[in-house]
């Protein structure tokens, strides 16, 4: 069985996104100590620093389970199947259509496999391997549609 994760690029570009409010809350710290404690009460930041405090907090918090769920999600593909994510292992004969979307970028769904209990199974553009995925692809499913080229 073969293993496939993100793109190391679109993996970088979610560290990258852990920045930003990470930047906010050091900007916040760095005012607070060069700026306010050293004003004499002059300059306060009462009003709006819990807030702007806590919704820093709660991005960068977000961007942190974004970036966790980019490092751990996965493709697995094998001659008997395939497994996107945490989804079930689905063997090749639940599939009944794939379809290729054409150029996609990031996580937007660039393959849909469409499954005879009517689910659809999306693999992300950002992928490592996508040529070689959707050669497997096209040699086990019977019925492949491009739709976006």
């Amino acid at each position: 069985m073969e293993r496939f994760g993100y793109k190391g690029v679109y993996k970088f570009q979610a560290i990258m996104n852990c920045g930003y409010p990470a930047i906010g809350l050091g900007g916040m710290g760095a005012m607070y100590f060069f700026v306010v404690r050293d004003s004499g009460g002059m300059f306060q930041m009462k009003e709006w620093a819990p807030q702007a405090f806590l919704g820093l907090l709660g991005w960068l918090a977000f961007e942190v389970y974004r970036t966790a769920r980019r490092f751990s999600f996965s493709l697995q593909i094998s001659e008997e199947g395939i497994q996107v994510g945490s989804g079930p292992f689905r063997p090749w004969d639940q599939v009944s259509r794939a379809e290729f979307h054409g150029l996609q970028f990031g996580s937007s769904s660039v393959i849909t496999l469409h499954l005879q209990s009517g689910e659809e199974v999306n693999i992300p553009a950002a992928i490592d391997h996508l040529p070689y995925i959707q050669g497997i692809i096209e040699n086990k499913v019977q019925n492949v549609a491009n739709a976006g080229k």
